[in-house]
């Protein structure tokens, strides 16, 4: 139990440590947020792309469980699925990215992330786990 908790307070750690280094990044490649008076209620410039920062922090978490617990004795139909999650997250950050940078309108992200979704669905969750039941062929 404690090195579980050991993970998860390093990948917190790891997020405090990450996200100004995301936003100065950001801010100098000019990934960022202007306010305007008709939708956007800040009062500065806000730097995008924080969820690079999230990302980083769940591998960071992953790293360090691949590090303290032996996953060679798992089966891999087990393990997969986690497998699968950490390509659909990536998937959304990118997502996430490239709305940060060209402003994508909400069908286009909803399409993207439907795909990303339908991926996960179909090619690493087993036959008896989809979630997608009713358009299988």
């Amino acid at each position: 139990m404690l090195e579980h908790a050991l993970i998860i307070l390093a990948s917190f750690l790891a997020a405090l440590a990450i996200t100004p280094l995301v936003r100065g990044v950001a801010i100098r490649l000019d990934v960022v947020d202007h306010p305007d008076p008709h939708r956007k209620l800040h009062g500065r410039v806000v730097a995008r792309a924080g969820g690079t920062a999230v990302l980083l922090s769940v591998f960071v978490a992953c790293i360090g469980a691949s590090f303290r617990f032996d996953f060679s004795s798992i089966r891999p139909e087990l393990y997969l699925p986690y497998l699968g999650l950490l390509t659909a997250m990536i998937g959304v950050w990118l997502v996430g990215l490239a709305d940060d940078i060209w402003v994508l309108r909400g069908r286009q992200k909803l399409c993207g992330q439907a795909a990303d979704g339908w991926d996960f669905d179909r090619n690493w969750l087993p036959d008896s786990q989809h979630f997608v039941t009713w358009l299988q062929p």
